[in-house]
């Protein structure tokens, strides 16, 4: 097999793969590991998440027609889960369960939650492609408060955070509150 066809296979491989890849991170957000020449590129978007909280749970559903949505527009996902609380088969599980298809930072150290300052999850971060943030918060206000729900979603913050930046608009509301679970 020839080298240009083994490259192939390997390409094939990696654009076709389904299940979101984990990848042990043990420092701040490198703001230089994008190209930011690449004018494809939009912001990134940092999801952190918990394997056993309620919230996140309930959230896949959202985050995966967010992901399917505005990967192609220019948006990198990354979920993180902070700590050295889940063994790496429990947020396998999760992964898979939930069928989340963006790259996974495992955060152990929890430094990129004390350089971003995350301390619920779910919470979001979108940086631009300079690392300045963007949007700070919530995914929508569904849960107002510890334990209660709306039955209607009337702020759809991620969303709107996202549809702001591909329109090149100021974010409305670029700081919200997250509820949800404390980062252990």
């Amino acid at each position: 097999m020839t080298l240009k066809a083994i490259l192939f296979i390997f390409f094939l491989i990696l654009t076709t793969r389904s299940k979101a890849q984990i990848v042990f991170f043990n420092d701040t957000i490198n703001r230089t590991e994008l190209n930011k020449n690449d004018s494809t590129i939009m912001a990134q978007v940092y999801l952190f998440l918990s394997p056993e909280c309620p919230l996140c749970k309930s959230y896949t559903s959202t985050i995966n027609k967010l992901y399917s949505q505005y990967q192609s527009k220019g948006f990198i996902f990354f979920g993180v889960i902070s700590g050295t609380y889940y063994s790496i088969s429990f947020i396998e599980e999760f992964i898979n369960r939930y069928d989340l298809k963006f790259k996974f930072l495992i955060d152990s150290n929890k430094k990129i939650a004390n350089q971003l300052k995350a301390s619920i999850t779910p919470e979001v971060f979108i940086l631009d492609i300079n690392g300045s943030l963007l949007y700070s918060g919530r995914i929508d206000d569904w849960a107002y408060s510890l334990g209660k729900k709306r039955k209607n979603i009337t702020d759809h913050n991620l969303l709107n955070a996202l549809e702001d930046i591909l329109n090149s608009r100021t974010i409305k509301n670029p700081k919200t509150t997250a509820i949800g679970c404390y980062i252990e």
